[in-house]
């Protein structure tokens, strides 16, 4: 079995890895690619992705502290 695969807690993702998440996928990385970088599931790049918009802007905004949208 995949050891990667297997998480017993959720990870926490601060607003400047989602940052990089979202730019990077602007760019033309594969999702695969970075779920398995960060050990995320696909389902967590698809939020990531469609809240892009309020991450990016919120980083702008310097609400550093932010935890969901």
């Amino acid at each position: 079995m995949i050891t990667w695969l297997v998480q017993n807690k959720r990870k926490i993702l601060d607003t400047e890895e989602r940052v990089k998440l979202s730019q990077e996928t602007e760019n033309g990385i594969k999702n695969a690619d970075m779920c398995f970088e960060f050990c995320l599931i696909n389902s967590t790049m698809y939020m990531i992705w469609k809240a892009r918009i309020k991450i990016i802007s919120a980083f702008e905004q310097n609400r550093m502290n932010i935890k969901c949208f």
